[in-house]
């Protein structure tokens, strides 16, 4: 079980380009095929029936393969915006999406599936947790790929006492600063997240299920395809 990373996400622009962020923001996790038990026998190509074919599985045995039940959606993932390509998925998590994930990504997971998003002055804000740290090489990326947006990502992880910030504009990241002091790191939480931890310094549960948020702005019903309308200009949502 891993120590769980506190994540803020604070994508900030013109409307439109919020809105095209979210979009393609809320899809699922990644989903990859299932290994054959060691006792199967390995899926035969066409060359070993025709030495002179193409190394290619005929359309019969490709079907064959086994997937992993669909994830459901969420208002952010990680391969939603850094996508793990499909010859990794195939080769199954083990054996070829865990290392692809901490190379890509930061770290050897997706998101965890308590995402919340919401409204803030001039763009949007996500709470997301992360395995063991931030997925720093992913917000770089995602930084790279986004240039009309300003992306914030903060993050605590008390069980290892530090925390930082990384900023990103016009495609290139702006700062990458990072906390070990442990009192520096629990006055970061306690303005970020509003927590106020006890006993050591930056030392403390979970972060995500203690954190006190501010009440939730008044929604209405929803009339976009995200099925939330986010009003950026006033913060609040529709």
């Amino acid at each position: 079980m891993p120590n769980w990373c506190g994540n803020r996400l604070t994508v900030l622009g013109e409307t439109d380009d919020i809105f095209a962020f979210c979009r393609r923001a809320a899809r699922p996790t990644a989903r990859y095929a299932i290994p054959a038990p060691a006792s199967c026998a390995p899926i035969p190509t066409t060359s070993d029936c025709n030495a002179a074919g193409p190394e290619v599985r005929p359309k019969s045995m490709r079907t064959a393969l086994q997937w992993e039940p669909r994830p459901p959606a969420t208002p952010l993932s990680l391969h939603a915006l850094v996508p793990v390509p499909l010859r990794v998925r195939r080769r199954g998590f083990a054996a070829a999406g865990y290392d692809w994930q901490r190379a890509h990504w930061g770290v050897k997971w997706d998101v965890d599936g308590g995402v919340t998003r919401r409204a803030v002055p001039g763009g949007v804000e996500f709470d997301f947790r992360s395995p063991w740290g931030p997925p720093a090489r992913w917000f770089v990326e995602v930084v790279r790929r986004f240039t009309s947006l300003h992306l914030t990502l903060r993050y605590h992880e008390p069980n290892m006492c530090f925390a930082g910030t990384m900023v990103g504009d016009g495609g290139r990241l702006q700062e990458d600063t990072e906390l070990t002091n442990p009192s520096d790191v629990d006055d970061f939480a306690a303005d970020l997240f509003a927590v106020v931890w006890y006993g050591e310094p930056g030392i403390g549960a979970d972060p995500l299920p203690d954190w006190r948020r501010v009440r939730a702005p008044r929604r209405r019903r929803a009339t976009s395809p995200l099925q939330l309308r986010l009003e950026f200009a006033d913060g609040t949502t529709a």
